[in-house]
């Protein structure tokens, strides 16, 4: 996170990023800026001004951040404690959720518009939450970034998953046509998406792409994207990737328990399931608890 990203003001308490990108990269970056303000005396008002890719043309000059969010400044500031700026690029488990979780909840709960678009979703597909797997999958231009996963090993965690309890359903999120029919092939009548997330055959991220071609605005990208990542954020199961998006549905989730991160090389499954019994996993979160983390 580089200093020009955002700038704070400790009188006045505001907090302007200026960062533009992935929607839930902006997120981190404010995250980590709100972190780096604490301990402190005041709440902090944040200002989304310049996220151009994230509004529409008709919402110039607006504050899009509580647009998209409804601080609720309802902690004390005594909750917040200063922390280790987060990366998309560390592993999900070893997050400290007690440290990070009063941020979520007091900075970053979706908008009332958000929250009629989740549960419009939620009705819509019939979702119970505590009888779905959440399959997240980020594809497009992701692989400029890190090296990807073929599909399969997702699909395997979640056979994994079906095997214990055949009668889950699977909510299937990607940005890309191609993993979302294959997921669907494989997993076949369990499988769902919804209808009103786009996809691409291309490598293009969906942001990157025309509101004209995409068929739906920036603004409303964005509401059904935070939407769709707080549904799966609330499934009794999540298997995802190592990334922006990935990241915010452990945060949202705030437990590291019942997911599941899949991370580049052989792949590897950062997985806390029930009934799983990890010895070495769990000696190796020890380690890195006290040598790097630091917590």
């Amino acid at each position: 996170m580089a200093a020009s990203d955002y700038k704070y003001d400790d009188k006045s308490g505001e907090l302007v990023v200026t960062h533009n990108s992935g929607f839930f990269a902006i997120c981190t970056i404010t995250l980590n800026a709100l972190m780096a303000t604490y301990p402190g005396q005041r709440d902090v008002t944040v200002f989304w001004n310049s996220q151009a890719w994230w509004r529409d043309e008709n919402q110039t000059g607006m504050n899009l951040f509580e647009l998209y969010f409804k601080p609720r400044k309802t902690f004390h500031v005594s909750s917040f404690t200063e922390g280790p700026p987060l990366s998309q690029y560390h592993i999900y488990e070893d997050l400290n959720f007690r440290q990070i979780t009063p941020f979520i909840q007091n900075y970053f709960a979706p908008s009332d518009k958000v929250r009629e678009t989740q549960e419009r979703f939620k009705s819509k597909y019939g979702i119970e939450y505590g009888n779905t797997i959440g399959l997240c999958y980020r594809a497009t231009d992701k692989w400029w970034e890190v090296a990807q996963i073929q599909p399969l090993y997702f699909v395997r965690e979640v056979r994994r998953l079906l095997k214990r309890e055949p009668n889950l359903r699977v909510l299937v999120q990607t940005d890309q046509r191609q993993v979302r029919d294959y997921c669907l092939k494989e997993l076949g009548e369990r499988a769902f998406f919804l209808n009103e997330m786009p996809v691409t055959t291309s490598t293009n991220a969906i942001h990157r792409i025309p509101a004209s071609e995409r068929g739906i605005s920036n603004f409303e990208l964005g509401v059904r994207l935070l939407a769709a990542v707080n549904i799966l954020a609330n499934c009794k199961y999540v298997i995802t990737h190592m990334g922006s998006i990935g990241l915010w549905t452990y945060l949202y989730r705030g437990t590291a328990k019942n997911a599941c991160q899949l991370m580049p090389g052989l792949p590897e499954a950062f997985s806390r399931f029930d009934g799983e019994l990890r010895i070495k996993r769990g000696l190796f979160k020890l380690i890195r608890r006290v040598m790097i983390n630091h917590w």
